[in-house]
């Protein structure tokens, strides 16, 4: 198996030799956002050189070094400046800003490569003794601050235990439809270990070239196929959790009667209750054919009744993606290259006819299913009295050829002073229009508020039987305090949703960003996530500052 750390961005997103750069999606693409953000020039934010960023020596002394290298051997342990600095921080907009400016204020004292539970159990065992706080790696993709370097005061320092080189396929039980992992595994590792089989997990997240089991099972993730294969609390069997006091192994049965699910208390736990080593997850054999359709509704209200109408008569496409006008305009826009002349008049012409013909709004929903999902919505009616163009195949299979390089992007927006940043949340249906208009409107105060132009769109990313995931994508200038910007920003846009009924995340986690909120939402949870935490960790050297 591939190691995934090697050669990617230390201050970015990805491979390190890999861009996108701002003409791909069309040539004008500034001078469109410029319109858009009502702004005429950005004031460009080079990154500083990872050699320029100012770090202290390491706090560990020569025999605790030396004494670590004997449970993860000599190779196995780095205290080198650029993996120090590398592992300070994820891949959230305030983690690429502090990253980018060289101002961070912890950087972890070590990075340790176990390839056992025995080292893991070895490696928290020191720290507990040392008085270390232990942040879990995976591929470092978080975007909440799930893997940021935070110690307590009365912690001496901070290690990094990197699992990638825990990255093999253990075993595949045919029969019972399932493998085991270690969960240090990239996505990549993941389906190029199952498809020689004939199988696949089906869990593809944006960030499923760099994350890892253990991280999609430790922040309760999400892809673009869980409408049919679930979620990560869904695909996971079983799973050995290293704690403090010990390894917790759940039971690879289905459905025990044996008390709470201990496996819902590990998945979501974000590395504060310990390292999610290894994990069972289900496992589906590959489609043969699967097909790509997109439609466009007249406006948001139809497109949303749509989505319902699938879930609720028990059609579970792989994925269904409905962009809210503003998303479906913006894409239209940034789509229509004007290389070869006269593109714009055809675009315009074609608002004109629909909005002839009543889409005055127009939405776009990109599905992804198997050939027999179609065949039942059609025989369920799922279109009765809905107005609808059916847009063919090719605007999914678009999508689906920039989907991972879209991230990229945000490193180059960053470079000429533009950020873009990214949330979601969850929501009933009936609350779910209300609670995307209320986000719209905390964004529209905060404007008036700074007198900056924001740009927010949005889509519904996953659909259930009782509500929805929205999924959220913000541009705006950077100022020159761009972290109380973005804190300005983000607690608005929390505050609406929780005023109107959303989770604090669908799939993200709770990591930094969100821990504020997560105490003021609930007093109770809080309290029983503190009290599971004292008796898993005592002394809190587990990912300390994240989601307790």
């Amino acid at each position: 198996m591939k190691y995934i750390s090697s050669a990617k961005k230390w201050n970015g997103w990805g491979h390190a030799d890999k861009r996108f750069p701002l003409n791909k999606l069309n040539p004008d693409f500034l001078k469109i956002l410029s319109t858009l953000l009502e702004k005429k020039e950005f004031q460009a934010s080079p990154s500083t050189g990872w050699k320029d960023i100012s770090i202290p020596d390491t706090r560990l002394s020569p025999a605790q070094i030396k004494y670590l290298r004997k449970i993860s051997a000599v190779s196995r342990v780095s205290t080198n400046k650029f993996d120090r600095i590398v592992h300070s921080r994820g891949r959230s907009l305030p983690d690429l800003i502090c990253l980018r400016s060289g101002v961070i204020d912890e950087f972890p004292d070590a990075i340790v490569y176990p390839v056992s539970r025995t080292e893991i159990a070895g490696i928290l065992d020191f720290a507990q003794k040392h008085k270390m706080a232990v942040i879990p790696y995976g591929g470092g993709s978080s975007v909440v601050g799930g893997v940021n370097s935070i110690k307590l005061k009365k912690q001496n320092g901070i290690l990094v235990v990197n699992m990638e080189r825990m990255n093999r396929m253990q075993e595949i039980d045919e029969t019972s439809m399932t493998a085991t992992f270690e969960c240090g595994i990239s996505g990549p590792d993941v389906e190029l270990a199952l498809n020689p089989s004939g199988y696949t997990l089906g869990h593809f997240p944006q960030s499923f070239e760099f994350s890892t089991l253990g991280g999609w099972l430790a922040a309760r993730g999400a892809g673009y196929f869980s409408g049919v294969y679930g979620k990560a609390e869904n695909m996971l069997v079983c799973c050995s959790m290293v704690t403090v006091q010990g390894i917790l192994q759940t039971r690879d049965v289905p459905a025990p009667s044996e008390g709470p699910d201990l496996n819902q208390l590990i998945v979501g736990s974000e590395g504060t209750l310990g390292i999610i080593a290894e994990a069972t997850v289900k496992i589906h054999r590959l489609e043969k054919k699967i097909n790509h359709k997109a439609w466009l509704f007249p406006d948001y209200h139809t497109g949303i009744l749509v989505l319902r109408r699938l879930r609720q008569v028990g059609i579970r496409l792989h994925m269904a993606r409905l962009s809210d006008p503003e998303e479906t305009r913006y894409f239209s826009q940034m789509n229509n290259k004007n290389e070869q002349g006269g593109r714009n008049t055809v675009l315009r012409l074609q608002k004109k006819i629909l909005f002839l013909f009543g889409y005055k709004s127009p939405v776009v929903m990109l599905t992804v299913g198997e050939p027999g999902q179609y065949y039942w919505i059609k025989k369920k009616n799922i279109f009765n009295k809905i107005k609808y163009i059916s847009l063919g195949e090719k605007p999914v299979t678009d999508w689906f050829a920039s989907r991972y390089e879209l991230p990229y992007l945000r490193d180059e927006l960053l470079n000429v002073g533009i950020a873009a940043d990214t949330f979601e949340t969850s929501v009933l249906w009936s609350r779910l229009e209300k609670l995307r208009d209320g986000i719209y409107s905390a964004v529209q105060k905060v404007e008036k508020k700074t007198a900056i132009k924001y740009l927010l769109m949005s889509h519904v990313s996953h659909a259930y039987e009782t509500g929805a995931a929205l999924y959220f994508t913000i541009i705006y200038p950077l100022s020159t305090e761009p972290l109380e910007q973005w804190g300005i920003m983000k607690k608005a846009v929390t505050d609406a949703i929780l005023k109107h009924g959303g989770a604090l995340s669908h799939h993200h986690g709770i990591g930094t960003d969100h821990l504020p909120m997560l105490k003021q939402e609930n007093d109770v949870t809080y309290f029983f996530l503190q009290s599971l935490k004292k008796d898993l960790d005592p002394e809190g050297i587990l990912n300390p500052g994240k989601l307790v």
